[in-house]
């Protein structure tokens, strides 16, 4: 494990496919998992997270990290909305919370940091801004 992030060191398609990829094909989850609306779509969404993980061979050991945490929050969140808006509508916002926090989880463990921060700096230079995000960010102000 990196000193500075979760990287889980690996060498499935999940660890070679690029960082800027990986990072815009998570923006687009996060949109497409707040559309859905329906728990079984949603239900179908968290397996296919779940496959990533089986995927990218995490172990786990580093899945129960994030599951002992999450679980009991998400256990909360479901009784509270189900309180407030009823079964079915707990179930979704449960559902794309789950999605949404394992997917970027996902993402953090098969993502090097650098690599990362490369990817934005590159998109950086591709829009025309000047400066280094290793240098306080400065692409994003010109």
């Amino acid at each position: 494990m990196s000193p500075i992030g979760l990287y889980e060191p690996g060498s499935s398609v999940l660890h070679r496919t690029p960082a800027g990829v990986k990072f815009v094909l998570l923006l687009a989850f996060a949109v497409l998992i707040f559309l859905l609306g329906s728990p079984v779509a949603l239900g179908a969404v968290v397996a296919g997270v779940l496959l990533g993980y089986a995927v990218a061979r995490i172990p786990p050991r580093r899945c129960w990290q994030v599951s002992r945490l999450l679980l009991p929050l998400l256990a909360v969140i479901f009784l509270l909305q189900w309180w407030t808006l009823g079964a079915q509508q707990a179930g979704v916002v449960t559902l794309r919370l789950l999605a949404a926090i394992a997917a970027a989880n996902l993402f953090t463990l098969t993502t090097r940091v650098d690599d990362l921060v490369s990817a934005v700096e590159r998109g950086c230079r591709r829009c025309g801004a000047s400066g280094s995000a290793r240098s306080g960010w400065a692409c994003w102000w010109g």
